[in-house]
């Protein structure tokens, strides 16, 4: 995004590819909205975000977000489908952990869970979706 010109945003409806806290300054002033959906928990730097997208914004242009679940969701948000040693395969959404297990368990607690139920490679695979992996930002709703 950081090789964006003024010509690039004469299309009223323009789609831009990469990290909004890199808004380049030519859009500064030049959006009327900005629309996002489920993309929140892949901000890693979220205050400069908010400061980038509100630059952006015309003076009266609005910023229209959904983001829930982040990390508080039941399930933790996106845990990959996972199959197992064993063969045993958990899909997206059914995570091999009770609901809210993510926020009650400390990491160490969550892989002696998983190894009753899963091969020891696997739970510490799925240890490391949960609380490590990048791909995420881990904020509660309310941060």
């Amino acid at each position: 995004m950081t090789d964006v010109t003024a010509e690039d945003c004469s299309d009223p409806y323009q789609i831009l590819l990469g990290k909004v806290e890199e808004l380049p300054n030519v859009l500064e002033e030049r959006c009327t909205r900005i629309f996002s959906i489920a993309c929140f928990e892949h901000i890693h730097r979220l205050g400069l975000a908010l400061e980038r997208m509100h630059a952006a914004l015309q003076p009266g242009g609005k910023l229209f977000t959904m983001f829930s679940p982040i990390w508080s969701g039941h399930d933790g948000h996106h845990i990959p489908d996972i199959k197992d040693a064993y063969g045993r395969q958990w899909k997206k959404g059914k995570p091999p952990f009770p609901s809210w297990g993510h926020l009650a368990m400390s990491p160490p607690e969550m892989e002696e869970y998983f190894v009753g139920k899963l091969d020891r490679q696997t739970a510490s695979e799925l240890v490391y979706h949960i609380y490590r992996n990048p791909h995420i930002n881990r904020l509660m709703t309310e941060d």
